[in-house]
């Protein structure tokens, strides 16, 4: 699992950082969650994870957003579902 993006700056910690905790509550092992907490918007989410996604055939996007399945299948030609 990629938890995925920065620090806004009226935030107090990187939202990925606040996402891989609760992933660890939920009970996900820290092992198998990577973190890239440099990213400022959904282009760069994708930009700074792709060494860690790079070469899977598809992915599952857990997102309140739509338009990240739109980027990841019109920037990086990624077949996506959201969740």
């Amino acid at each position: 699992m990629i938890a995925t993006c920065g620090q806004g700056p009226d935030e107090g910690m990187a939202e990925a950082d606040i996402i891989a905790r609760e992933l660890m509550a939920l009970g996900v092992e820290e092992r198998r969650i990577h973190i890239e907490a440099d990213s400022t918007s959904t282009v760069e989410n994708f930009q700074l994870s792709r060494p860690i996604w790079d070469g899977e055939p598809c992915l599952t996007i857990a997102t309140n957003d739509f338009h990240a399945v739109l980027v990841s299948r019109l920037y990086f030609g990624l077949a996506t579902d959201a969740l």
